[in-house]
């Protein structure tokens, strides 16, 4: 059985760079983030299991300072990890972000052209962009 654990990435919103997460320490408010590096890494509770080896290449930030974006447990066509804040575009064209929703316990896509497309058809959709980085591709 292959399980994944939870993943973060953050926007650092100084920088204006999508990071990867190495550390979250809640005792000191803050991440480490490692560069622009997107590189697999297992996170298991609050702690990395294995550190990559671009990890002396990160800096700390405080939470206030960062948006922290989860992995959602599926790919795309490509096989890309899909994190919150993706922008999706499904076999029909329709476009839109990746949400979690507290209230319901789940993630889902809120279209650009006002539906919500399935989350669960993941595999048949493409990552385009990112909310901070291409948020131009929301626009109606």
């Amino acid at each position: 059985m292959n399980i994944e654990y939870p993943e973060f990435r953050a926007w650092d919103k100084e920088e204006k760079v999508m990071c990867k997460v190495g550390i979250i320490s809640f005792d000191d408010g803050g991440c480490l983030l490692i560069g622009n590096s997107m590189t697999e890494t297992q996170i298991q509770g609050n702690f990395v299991v294995s550190i990559p080896p671009e990890m002396n290449k990160g800096h700390f930030c405080k939470f206030e300072d960062i948006e922290l974006m989860e992995y959602i447990g599926l790919r795309d066509k490509n096989y890309t990890k899909i994190f919150e804040g993706d922008i999706l575009r499904d076999r029909n064209g329709n476009i839109g972000q990746v949400w979690y929703n507290p209230s319901a316990g789940r993630f889902y896509v809120d279209s650009s052209q006002g539906c919500e497309l399935d989350i669960k058809h993941s595999f048949e959709a493409e990552i385009i962009g990112n909310i901070h980085q291409n948020a131009e591709l929301l626009e109606v």
